[in-house]
């Protein structure tokens, strides 16, 4: 379960901002260089409840669990093998840094993604840079709000650039990828509360 919260760590310390209404199901994939994991996750959300099962291949083995969250909640839960742990704000919180963003850039370059047009942004770091693709017309998915370390979207927001980052690619210095994430697609839908909260 140790390393499960290893890549949990790294996987929230890419993302922090406040929760919306969008209920439904987002599809995405992760790689974190670190512990060479590719990552599908199926996300689902509904009224602030959030569960994300996570299908992780890595140099560690296959690994298959399940994040939870709840509204108000200053932790979240991680199923896996039939355990179920919680795990506390403050270890949180304490996530370390990946990057401060200091500058953001438009590079000119549009793709759609899932289904929705983007635009690229450039994110400048004392220690590397991220392509964001950020989308306006695409539904206000954002990740749930126990996550307030400092990353993408932080530094998106600080730059007044607005819009849902579908898909996100990091890079040390010597331009080597450590961490993307990628939304392949998103189904606006009504969901049952047993679809989202924890046993």
């Amino acid at each position: 379960m140790k390393h499960l919260i290893l890549a949990f760590t790294f996987f929230i310390t890419t993302l922090s901002t406040t929760f919306s209404q969008f209920q439904g199901t987002i599809t995405m994939h992760t790689s974190n260089a670190a512990i060479a994991e590719q990552c599908d996750v199926i996300w689902k959300t509904k009224q602030a409840y959030h569960r994300m099962d996570m299908h992780s291949v890595s140099e560690q083995g296959t690994m298959n669990y399940t994040l939870f969250f709840e509204p108000g909640a200053a932790q979240c839960w991680m199923s896996s093998d039939g355990q179920t742990i919680e795990i506390s704000a403050q270890y949180l919180q304490s996530a370390p840094v990946v990057h401060s963003f200091f500058m953001a850039n438009p590079t000119g370059e549009e793709k759609n993604i899932a289904g929705y047009a983007c635009q690229a942004y450039r994110l400048s770091a004392v220690n590397g840079y991220a392509i964001c693709w950020v989308s306006a017309p695409a539904p206000e998915i954002i990740f749930p709000a126990i996550f307030k370390t400092q990353g993408i979207l932080q530094g998106l927001q600080q730059h007044r650039i607005n819009g849902t980052v579908l898909a996100s690619y990091i890079y040390d210095l010597n331009n080597q990828p450590v961490y993307t994430y990628e939304i392949s697609s998103i189904q606006t839908e009504s969901l049952s509360e047993s679809q989202v909260r924890r046993p």
